[in-house]
């Protein structure tokens, strides 16, 4: 049997529901991976977060991200490559 593994371009938030909070914010790891460019900004709220990263890779935030709050991969001609949204649960 041949298997066909095809690679998607994503942006996800580990963990999914974020738990590790700061004064009702939390913190989690951004992971990527482009096949649609070969170098890439991560951004949230429209503000640049990182210079331009390698198609692959992860950045760890500080305890900053809200619930609700988006992110997004772009090429460098600024099209948005993926998206996510941060879900925060801080417990008390």
């Amino acid at each position: 049997m041949n298997l066909l593994l095809l690679a998607v371009t994503f942006l996800r938030l580990d963990p999914t529901v974020i738990t590790d909070c700061r004064d009702g914010l939390g913190r989690a790891v951004l992971r990527w991976t482009s096949t649609d460019a070969a170098s890439v900004t991560l951004f949230t709220q429209g503000t640049a977060l990182t210079g331009p990263e390698g198609p692959t890779g992860s950045n760890v935030t500080g305890h900053w991200v809200a619930d609700g709050q988006s992110f997004s991969l772009r090429a460098p001609d600024g099209a948005t490559l993926a998206t996510a949204t941060a879900r925060v649960n801080c417990i008390d």
